[in-house]
């Protein structure tokens, strides 16, 4: 996971997943926690993007948008194929600053038949 920070945009981070190949990972369903006991679930979208997290009133939140309450840790667990979740890593979402993190899958598994032998 790797995160870059400007000037502009103050308290947003943007969430993108791609391949070690950078290849976009599209349908990918995601949770993201506070820390806080609050927690929103997702699916990446074209391009690989996922959730913009801002802070802000929870009223505010849209398909897009995740409004926290300030700075805070954010974890980040993906969803397996039996539904259960696996924590993949975390990052600090900061009120002074725009961040875009890159979650990037090391290996991807694509379902595929094999012929027969």
């Amino acid at each position: 996971m790797t995160a870059h920070s400007d000037g502009t945009h103050k308290g947003t981070t943007e969430i993108a997943f791609r391949t070690s190949l950078g290849t976009p990972v599209e349908g990918l369903s995601y949770r993201l926690t506070d820390g806080q006991g609050n927690a929103r679930t997702a699916s990446t979208g074209t391009g690989g993007t996922g959730l913009t997290v801002r802070i802000g009133d929870a009223k505010e939140g849209t398909s897009t948008l995740w409004t926290v309450a300030g700075a805070t840790r954010i974890q980040i667990d993906v969803q397996r194929d039996d539904g259960s979740w696996k924590t993949i890593g975390s990052f600090q979402h900061d009120a002074t600053a725009h961040k875009q993190v890159s979650v990037i899958a090391g290996a991807v598994a694509m379902p595929f038949q094999m012929d027969s032998v």
